[in-house]
């Protein structure tokens, strides 16, 4: 019995979490989510020179 006990507690803290959390987040319009895909969509395809910065070759 006690175990069911800790077992509904513990969904119901976790449904609590989950609606503190949606609470919390800051609408965003889909138009706005898809404006940011097609800005990253849009970048440097060539990754490798994203990372030379960080790793540069010897060449």
């Amino acid at each position: 019995m006690m175990e069911q006990l800790n077992r509904i507690e513990r969904k119901v803290d976790f449904s609590v979490a989950c609606a503190e959390l949606a609470s919390s987040k800051k609408y965003v319009p889909e138009s706005e989510i898809a404006e940011e895909d097609e800005e990253e969509e849009q970048g440097d395809d060539n990754e490798e020179d994203d990372l030379d910065h960080i790793n540069p070759d010897d060449d």
